[in-house]
């Protein structure tokens, strides 16, 4: 029976340590030992900068640290009060550096200081922030630490730029003033706050992209092969580059009623031409021939190219500018529809000579 009792008074001492331990709030619990103690001395003789708390002539308390000391390795037998240090201070344990800097702090063991981590660094209010690059989540400003030393600010939870018209560099740790199409620049990313341009001296529509009316866009637009080739070694690649982009969404017009925005993604292949409704074509009186806008003429109107005179290509091989003139070619002539090929006497007899041919010669 005296096990068990002497079992019992264990258990309900553990259990009165864990409520006597949770009765502190959690800054008084970081700082208060197991050790139990009646007087001061009690304390002091394990470790200097100690006192017995919460002690009375029928209670025995619990050695605590003094105000400005860290409670370090709590057991039942020792513990240790070693001061709390802040940046750059003296220090042994890294666990000196939290209370003043967090735990994103450490004790330097080369200095024998307290510092931030690797990982981490200091911000305005003198603590140690987790470092977060731009783009990526955040708690609070603090973590938004960037390459020259400023801060961004942590929105909706990620890192952001602060400034208006600001961006993020390509390595996400630093933030860089955008420039508008046309202003001076040192590289693309400054330029990159306008879509497709690039950075040229001066902000520039990338080649295959055009300046919109207002200047303040790129389009779809020119493909200059000449720039791909000097930017690139594997000309094969630029090649295939090229021909994607002249066959994608991102190319100018190469062919009449192919969609377009504005007027400069016509023109720049189809000499002439516009935007209009969303297609590029040829204004009224006009037709589009080969990578032109010609003037529309008919058979007989007057004309200075054969172009003028072929609003569509199936009369391409029937139709010449004769004198000024719009005429149709020798063997065709001139229908409601246009010129068509002719059945002139000539072919008759031709048509006519060879049927008697073949029929005399399948008979006979």
């Amino acid at each position: 029976m005296s096990e068990v009792l002497y079992k019992l008074v264990v258990v309900f001492t553990i259990c009165i340590d864990i409520v006597y331990m949770q009765s502190f709030d959690q800054g008084e619990a970081r700082l208060v030992t197991y050790h139990k103690c009646l007087l001061d001395n009690h304390c002091q003789d394990i470790s200097p900068h100690s006192f017995c708390y919460d002690n009375d002539n029928n209670r025995m308390g619990r050695c605590k640290c003094i105000d400005g000391y860290e409670l370090l390795s709590r057991n039942r037998t020792y513990f240790a009060c070693l001061k709390n240090a802040n940046w750059e201070e003296p220090c042994e344990k890294d666990i000196q550096c939290y209370y003043l800097l967090s735990t994103n702090a450490k004790c330097d063991e080369t200095d024998g200081v307290c510092k931030c981590a690797e990982s981490a660094h200091r911000f305005t209010d003198g603590r140690c922030y987790k470092s977060i690059k731009l783009g990526d989540f955040c708690q609070v400003d603090g973590n938004c630490f960037l390459k020259d030393g400023t801060f961004g600010g942590c929105v909706d939870g990620r890192c952001e730029c602060k400034r208006p018209r600001e961006l993020p560099t390509e390595d996400a740790m630093g933030c860089i003033e955008a420039r508008n199409l046309g202003e001076v620049c040192e590289n693309d990313d400054q330029c990159s706050y306008i879509p497709n341009a690039v950075c040229r001296v001066s902000c520039k529509c990338a080649p295959g992209y055009a300046l919109s009316r207002d200047g303040t866009r790129c389009l779809k637009g020119r493909i200059d092969l000449s720039y791909r080739l000097t930017e690139s070694v594997d000309r094969t690649v630029v090649v295939s580059e090229w021909k994607l982009l002249m066959n994608g969404r991102d190319s100018a017009a190469t062919k009449f009623f192919e969609s377009c925005e504005e007027n400069a993604q016509c023109s720049e292949f189809l000499q002439g031409s516009f935007c209009n409704e969303g297609n590029c074509t040829c204004s009224d009186g006009h037709h589009g021939y080969g990578s032109k806008c010609a003037k529309t003429a008919g058979i007989g109107g007057s004309c200075t190219g054969t172009e003028e005179c072929i609003p569509e290509e199936k009369y391409s091989q029937a139709v010449n500018c004769v004198d000024g003139t719009c005429q149709c070619l020798a063997g065709t002539e001139d229908t409601y529809v246009g010129c068509n090929a002719c059945m002139n006497s000539v072919s008759l007899t031709v048509g006519a000579t060879v049927c008697f041919l073949y029929l005399l010669f399948c008979y006979y």
